[in-house]
């Protein structure tokens, strides 16, 4: 008969245990390396490639100043060389270019023919091209002379003391003033005193007779310094000894600074030092009663003090400003001559170091005695401890903080 409808699954048996791992496998064989390539060809030579060579002249050239020869050609193989090896060789060269220099040294002019006319014994300056230079010649004797480098002309520019006797220009003092020069001379009357030269008209003058009469006031003899359009300078009047002047450019007048030595005693200003620290000038001088000291004249307010007393002959040996701080070798009893310093801006002074600690005290290191060099913040010197004798110091400034 016919089958009947399927019955109604049954439920599922429970999982079986899984089998057990198979064996590894066995490992493959690497295979055998593939052949080389065949190397490429040679790339082919071009005759494009530039190469370039220098050397030095050869020496029968007397490039005494240096020089050099650049060589220039393609590496193309000419006249028996190897094409594309990277070597110019001298078959190749086709361009040659020398460059030399030689020292050329001559006689610009002989202003005296029978004799030595020593140029720039007392003075030398340089104006835009032309040197101006005091020179000796028979008739005149030392006078002041000028040579344009740009046309090779020379001429002598006034014969201030006229005849064979000397003017000596600049024999105490030389300053140039815009185009204006200004030194001291003697005219044979009146001594030696201030005089000018305008290098754009060329006209000279007397620019005052502080010594009067016949009598030298020897300007710039110990201080000669320019502020703004004034000149700064010793000089000696015949009354009051050698103390400061001044000559304002812009209106020409001249005028005592101060009397530091008061009477006819000199101060001497700036026979030791000199240094300007924005409107005031800083200088040596002695006012008959401490000796030389340090003193200060502001320019702006014409203001005149000693800066201290406990030093002695500031800056005979060094000074050097470091910021507003002047450091400069000065003496004091129970140290001897060390380096000492002075704030411009708080006015303190101070004994920086006593490097040459002797009980003696005119034992001394004497700083800056015979060398004195700022680089950087570092002051370089000389100085003598008493044990090494005279050998390379430096003084820096070492900034630190510390926090509690």
């Amino acid at each position: 008969g016919t089958d009947g409808a399927d019955g109604a699954d049954g439920t599922s048996g429970a999982d079986g245990d899984d089998g057990a791992d198979g064996a590894d496998g066995a490992p493959g064989v690497d295979g055998t390396n593939g052949t080389d390539g065949a190397d490429g060809t040679n790339g082919s030579a071009s005759p494009n490639t530039m190469l370039t060579s220098i050397s030095s002249p050869p020496a029968s050239m007397g490039c005494t100043a240096g020089g050099r020869v650049m060589q220039q050609g393609l590496d193309n193989g000419d006249v028996g060389g190897t094409a594309q090896n990277g070597i110019l060789e001298s078959g190749e060269v086709d361009y040659t270019t020398t460059y030399c220099s030689k020292y050329v040294i001559w006689q610009v002019a002989d202003f005296n023919n029978v004799g030595a006319s020593n140029p720039g014994q007392y003075l030398e300056i340089l104006v835009g091209d032309t040197l101006y230079f005091s020179a000796w010649t028979t008739g005149s004797g030392y006078e002041l002379w000028a040579y344009d480098t740009s046309n090779s002309s020379t001429w002598q520019v006034p014969d201030i003391r006229s005849g064979s006797s000397s003017s000596s220009p600049g024999r105490y003092m030389e300053i140039l003033l815009g185009d204006t020069l200004y030194f001291s001379a003697d005219d044979g009357n009146s001594g030696h005193e201030l005089w000018a030269h305008d290098t754009s008209n060329h006209s000279t003058w007397q620019v005052a007779d502080i010594n009067s009469g016949s009598g030298s006031s020897y300007p710039g003899y110990y201080l000669d310094i320019l502020v703004g359009d004034q000149l700064f300078f010793s000089a000696n009047d015949g009354n009051s000894g050698t103390e400061m002047w001044a000559h304002d450019t812009s209106n020409s007048s001249t005028w005592q600074v101060a009397d530091i030595n008061s009477g006819s005693g000199d101060s001497q200003p700036g026979q030791h030092m000199e240094t300007l620290v924005g409107d005031t000038l800083y200088f040596s001088a002695d006012d008959g009663n401490s000796g030389y000291e340090l003193w200060a004249h502001d320019t702006s307010n014409s203001s005149t003090w000693q800066v201290a007393g406990v030093e002695q002959n500031p800056g005979r040996y060094m000074e050097t400003l470091v910021g507003d701080t002047l450091y400069f070798s000065a003496f004091a009893v129970g140290s001897g001559t060390e380096m000492w310093a002075h704030d411009t801006s708080n006015h303190s002074t101070w004994q920086v170091a006593d490097i040459r600690s002797d009980v003696v005290s005119y034992y001394s290191s004497y700083p800056g005695l015979y060398m004195g060099i700022l680089l950087g913040d570092t002051l370089y010197f000389s100085a003598d401890d008493g044990n090494d004798g005279h050998e390379l110091w430096a003084m820096e400034i070492e900034h630190s903080i510390a926090y509690d």
